[in-house]
């Protein structure tokens, strides 16, 4: 039997097999996503794969891959995401807010890391950002 022929689970052929990744990866990366929503994970400081592992009860690689396959994008990516629109709804509601507390209230460790996430995600710094909203609130 040539090595294309042959099936490594019986009954199934490789494209199958790749399908049914897919699936499980798509299905634990909504179960992922669900509960980033309903928990703001993204605020915990602490978050790392090794946490959503534990929490999912499956390991660090099926999660990462999941979000890479699945969302498209790396953990990182993933977490600064939710917590850089935060920050962008947190501006926009109070102007005033400073920029330390923001990066701690979003799950930022520094501010530093906070600003180049910020700049990463919307082109600009959170600084600019809120010279920009209060012009736009201004006119």
């Amino acid at each position: 039997m040539s090595p294309e022929n042959r099936q490594l689970v019986p009954g199934k052929s490789s494209a199958e097999i790749r399908t049914d990744r897919s699936d499980a990866e798509r299905e634990l990366f909504r179960r992922i996503d669900d509960y980033m929503v309903s928990e703001k994970a993204w605020r915990r400081k602490e978050l790392s794969l090794d946490m959503l592992a534990e929490h999912f009860n499956t390991n660090r690689t099926y999660v990462s891959n999941a979000i890479n396959r699945a969302g498209n994008m790396t953990f990182a990516a993933y977490v600064n995401m939710y917590r850089i629109r935060e920050a962008v709804e947190i501006i926009s509601q109070d102007n005033n807010v400073l920029l330390k507390q923001l990066a701690d209230t979003v799950g930022f460790t520094s501010p530093t890391l906070f600003t180049k996430a910020f700049s990463s995600e919307t082109g600009v710094t959170p600084t600019q950002y809120k010279k920009a909203l209060s012009s736009v609130k201004e006119q």
